[in-house]
Order: structure tokens, then sequence, then C-alpha cells
């Protein structure tokens, strides 16, 4: 079981790893294409934050992952919880962890990408690991991100072995009739 796990997790973070970055790449050349068109425009910045918001809302994964946007001052310019949207959340703490100062910090320091954990917001109980591909937006001086939450992980794990005790039951039953 211990190998299948090994596999089982380098093949989690490795998806984890591929799926944030193309959903943050494609976020940022929408944001980009957005950007180019309203720049020159009065008000374009507000403009520019209005259709992204737009457009985000209708890019869902489920649970699986979404993109949030955050200026550099924390202020969250996109989020699946529009809740999120309205209240500052710079000094936002979980276990003791200034959660979106951290991710913000984190992608100011790498700013063509990086992976950041932290515990998120779980709606259903307790704060659950995640991890996040952030990248800067510079012409905005924002971060765009998305990231996964590792109960996925632990789901997959213990299917798995679920599986390997249905399959040891099994076995140990068939050597009993023998």
């Amino acid at each position: 079981f211990e190998k299948e796990k090994t596999i089982i997790t380098n093949e989690f973070m490795k998806n984890l790893k591929d799926i944030t970055t193309k959903r943050v790449d494609l976020t940022y050349n929408i944001i980009d294409a957005i950007y180019k068109m309203n720049k020159d425009k009065p008000d374009g910045y507000k403009k520019t934050i209005f259709m992204m918001q737009k457009i985000l809302d209708k890019m869902r994964w489920g649970k699986k992952g979404y993109i949030f946007v955050f200026d550099y001052k924390g202020n969250t310019l996109f989020h699946i919880n529009k809740y999120y949207m309205l209240i500052d959340r710079w000094n936002y703490e979980r276990n003791g962890v200034k959660v979106i100062r951290k991710i913000i910090q984190t992608a100011l320091k790498h700013p063509d990408g990086t992976y950041v954990k932290y515990l998120a917001y779980n709606p259903d109980g307790d704060p659950i690991e995640k991890e996040s591909y952030v990248k800067i937006y510079k012409p905005l001086k924002i971060i765009i991100g998305n990231g996964v939450y590792f109960n996925y992980l632990d789901e997959r794990l213990l299917r798995k072995q679920q599986q390997q005790e249905r399959l040891l039951k099994d076995i140990i039953q068939k050597i009993a009739f023998i």
C-alpha cells in the first residue's frame, strides 16, 4: 500500500501543478486581452475588472478549484464566494497565519508564478490544507490564483486503502475455504 500511496500522491501533485498552472495561465490571458481592450478608455481599470468578474463568474470547476484574484493590498477582486469581495481580508488569520497576506507576498516575490501552501476555509468543517498556484499580472497590479484542496488526495488514498482491504478480505475468505 505504501508504494501505491506514494504513486497516487505523486500523480496527484503532478496533476495539481498542471491543472492549476493551466487555469491561471488561461485566466491571465483572458485578463490581458480585456486589459488591452480597455486600457486607453476612461475608467479602463474599472471596466477591465468588471468584465473580468463577469467572465470569471462563468468559469467554474466545482469544488475542485476556482480562480481568485486579489490586488496588492489584499482586496478580493474576484472569488467564487461573493461575500469575500465585500470584506477586507488583508489581516484574515487561519491558525495564526495571515493567509491572504501570505499569498500576496509570496506571489510578489515570484511574479512569474509559484505555489503557496496554506490552510483554507472549509465550509464543511475544519480548515483544509490547500496549495494554490499564483501569478502576478503587473499592468493591473493583481494576483491571479487557483488551488486544490488536499482532502481530494486524502479521499483518493482512502478509496485505495478500502479497495486493498476488500481484496485482502476476499483472499482470506478464499484461503479459509481451501
